[in-house]
């Protein structure tokens, strides 16, 4: 993995991307930390992408490929709609 300071990833660009082309991984660096890492596109397809998603538990997939639901990490709680509340409030 190589390093490269924006100044001299903006000087150099298209050799720095001829190298993530060919599989390379750039870190970019800022003052000597890392703020992006460039690297090459994977081409999995959307399928792919979903269904590594449902093995890991993540989203249900239902017939026809459609998404049945998502694990977001809210949870539902009793009482009235937020908006209500708020417009109760402000009277």
């Amino acid at each position: 993995m190589k390093q490269a300071g924006i100044r001299q990833l903006k000087n150099s660009l298209s050799g720095y991307i001829k190298k993530v082309k060919k599989g390379e991984t750039i870190v970019v660096t800022e003052r000597g930390k890392t703020v992006a890492v460039l690297k090459k596109e994977t081409s999995d397809s959307l399928k792919e992408k979903l269904e590594a998603c449902q093995a890991k538990g993540l989203i249900r997939m239902g017939e026809g490929g459609t998404i049945q639901g998502l694990k977001t990490g809210l949870k539902k709680v009793k009482g009235s709609w937020l908006s209500k509340t708020v417009i109760e409030d402000r009277r």
